[in-house]
């Protein structure tokens, strides 16, 4: 008898991630609705790549997995810089200058770390990321404060992992930098 936790289909996605698809899709679509702006096929297939992607992609990435017949890439260029204005994704660097995007899983910043050998983002966790989260958002009312409109903000950082176990790093590291969630 098979349990019933297993699947006759063992890479089908979960219903959590299939859920939070689902949301992500659903609501994406609805905000750029309510400002006016055209659901194209392109803009749903862009959305629907984004939220099934595991790490920040670029705008070539991007192209090659939607296809040649599903938009240019002038296309993604555009629709990417109005997702971006309507907070639907968050824009990163890789190390060597590459833009890439990834959708927006809340309105909280998020920080990370590149790795310039694995090329891989990890996410700092919150006892690192909370206070560098909350002096930005106080500079950035201060800027609000003198006068300044449309405050934005760009942080990352760059590194090379080093063994986790080394005795000069203890688990500091492993315990600063998370991975990056998977969805």
């Amino acid at each position: 008898m098979i349990s019933s936790i297993h699947s006759n289909q063992p890479f089908a996605t979960s219903s959590v991630e299939e859920n939070f698809f689902q949301t992500y899709l659903e609501d994406a679509i609805n905000k750029l609705r309510d400002s006016g702006l055209r659901i194209t096929k392109s803009r749903v297939q862009l959305l629907s790549t984004l939220a099934r992607g595991t790490e920040p992609l670029s705008v070539e990435e991007l192209h090659s997995l939607v296809g040649e017949e599903g938009c240019d890439l002038v296309t993604i260029y555009r629709s990417m810089l109005v997702f971006e204005e309507h907070g639907l994704v968050q824009r990163s660097f890789r190390y060597n200058g590459t833009t890439v995007f990834e959708r927006m899983k809340d309105s909280t910043p998020r920080y990370r770390v590149f790795c310039k050998e694995s090329h891989k983002f990890a996410e700092l966790n919150e006892d690192l990321s909370g206070p560098v989260r909350g002096a930005i958002l106080a500079l950035e009312e201060a800027l609000r404060a003198r006068g300044y409109a449309k405050v934005t903000h760009l942080l990352e950082f760059f590194a090379v992992k080093t063994d986790q176990t080394s005795p000069a790093t203890g688990n500091r590291l492993a315990a600063a930098v998370n991975p990056a969630p998977q969805g």
